[in-house]
């Protein structure tokens, strides 16, 4: 028990870490050329549907980065204890949920984003978990 919370706030930490660096590179090879009111939801979505597909492959990716890494790094700081691998991509995976619910997103991102994220978090458990 000592070590469960640690390990899973440093999975949750890590893993949101590794979704803000994937998401920064991807600002910097697709920069967003105005500022976004996300209370306007016709900008939005109009900000979305005209944003490049490498842009939206980006996020996705970082999505699903994050919540292995976050699982994985939970794992391995609480003595690969199976839960402390999937509070954090569950954290993740309610973060997407929120995302997607503010902001109008293509619906193969959201399937791909949240099947991605229950992906990594069983290839990190399937890997990293301890056995028996």
């Amino acid at each position: 028990m000592m070590r469960l919370v640690p390990g899973v706030v440093a999975g949750v930490v890590c893993g949101f870490v590794v979704i803000y660096a994937v998401e920064q590179v991807g600002q910097q090879i697709w920069p967003v050329a105005t500022k976004l009111d996300l209370k306007d939801k016709a900008a939005a979505a109009a900000f979305l549907a005209n944003m490049p597909l490498g842009g939206l492959l980006t996020v996705l990716a970082a999505w699903i980065l994050g919540a292995y890494t976050g699982s994985v790094v939970g794992l391995l700081a609480a003595d690969r204890r199976r839960i402390a691998g999937v509070i954090p991509a569950a954290v993740i995976f309610a973060a997407t949920v929120l995302v997607l619910f503010m902001l109008p997103h293509p619906l193969w991102m959201a399937v791909g984003g949240l099947g991605g994220i229950i992906a990594a978090g069983g290839l990190a458990d399937r890997l990293f978990a301890r056995k028996g």
